[in-house]
């Protein structure tokens, strides 16, 4: 990958969920409820706006903007997660700006991923 255009870590609402189980299961206190779940895009891609470190630094507080169904705008959502997976969240570069056509996602490792039909 050439290094034409800003990087923007993201995470699909998939990986999402993941996170959030991993998250309840680790007793950190920012999760999604069930309620956002039934109400996020399933298909959204969804953007990290902030990430700092958090509870003595052993995890990292994140802010997104979450794809939301049948809404033009997003909504900001705080979850914790572990730096591990933070880490690994997947990033997109658009190359050519205000062209939405010309985004790419990467893995966290910088590896294509090509678009998916589903």
């Amino acid at each position: 990958m050439d290094d034409k255009g800003k990087k923007n870590t993201v995470m699909t609402t998939a990986l999402l969920a993941e996170v959030n189980k991993e998250s309840a299961r680790r007793d950190f206190n920012r999760l999604l409820s069930d309620q956002f779940f039934e109400d996020v895009d399933p298909t959204g891609i969804h953007l990290i706006t902030l990430a700092m470190p958090h509870g003595d630094a052993d995890h990292v507080r994140v802010v997104f903007l979450a794809k939301m169904r049948n809404e033009k705008d997003p909504v900001t959502v705080t979850i914790d997660m572990t730096w591990d997976a933070y880490s690994h969240l997947p990033y997109a570069v658009q190359r050519t700006e205000g062209d939405p056509s010309t985004v790419q996602f990467y893995t966290h490792d910088g590896k294509e991923i090509e678009p998916t039909d589903d």
